[in-house]
């Protein structure tokens, strides 16, 4: 039982590690990709504004 145990933390250990290492990797190209897809003024058009907020949204839950 304790080596089941051993076993699960060091594999959420290691998931948890990699995921650190994508986002390490990953994160200069995500937060450009996030400041590409926000268009500019987006109180002039509301089809903007639905753009704008759905990429928050979106890129938020990620």
């Amino acid at each position: 039982m304790t080596e089941l145990i051993r076993l699960t933390m060091i594999f959420v250990l290691t998931t948890q590690g990699g995921y650190f290492l994508a986002i390490f990797l990953a994160g200069h190209t995500m937060i450009e990709w996030y400041e590409w897809s926000i268009l500019p003024n987006p109180n002039k058009n509301i089809l903007v504004s639905v753009i704008n907020g759905f990429t928050a949204g979106f890129i938020g839950i990620a």
